[in-house]
């Protein structure tokens, strides 16, 4: 009985010294200028993606870009301690303002029970890089390359 206590308590120290990442995201329709003075609700969408972090701890996190659920496994199956590199082709990253230096990829320090920064991409972008009704994983890692995905 006393290991098995020992055991548990052990187990429930360890957990609070990590952080516990997760991806969420959703849809939304883009407001836009009417012309005259208001605004409007137009016809384009984009996705909206953000990390969550319930763990105990402070962590850092980076998004990386898109992929299908079978390259994410493939890059999982394929990691090696912290190879991978945001820079993998099975990783896309379709907004073109990243690109175009407008927008930074950089590693962003998440609190405990906090939320990352909120990041945009139209769906239009989405459609013109995958198929149609096909799943798209959005993908984030950590420093030590540990990846984070949530699919769409």
């Amino acid at each position: 009985m006393v290991y098995i206590q020992i055991r548990q308590s052990d187990k429930h120290q360890q957990e609070n010294f990590y952080y516990i990442f997760q991806v969420a995201l959703g849809t939304r329709r883009i407001i836009e200028n009417d012309g005259k003075g208001g605004y409007e609700l137009s016809s384009k969408e984009e996705l909206v993606f953000w990390g969550t972090n319930d763990g105990h701890v402070a962590g850092s996190f980076k998004f990386v870009g898109f992929c299908r659920p079978r390259d994410f496994d493939l890059i999982k199956q394929s990691h090696i301690s912290g190879s991978i590199q945001d820079s993998s082709t099975e990783i896309q990253e379709i907004d073109p303002s990243y690109f175009s230096g407008f927008k930074s990829r950089k590693f962003e320090r998440v609190e405990p029970g906090s939320v990352s920064e909120e990041l945009t991409v139209l769906m239009r972008l989405v459609n013109d890089n995958f198929k149609e009704n096909e799943t798209v994983c959005v993908v984030y890692m950590d420093p030590m390359g540990n990846l984070y995905k949530m699919t769409y």
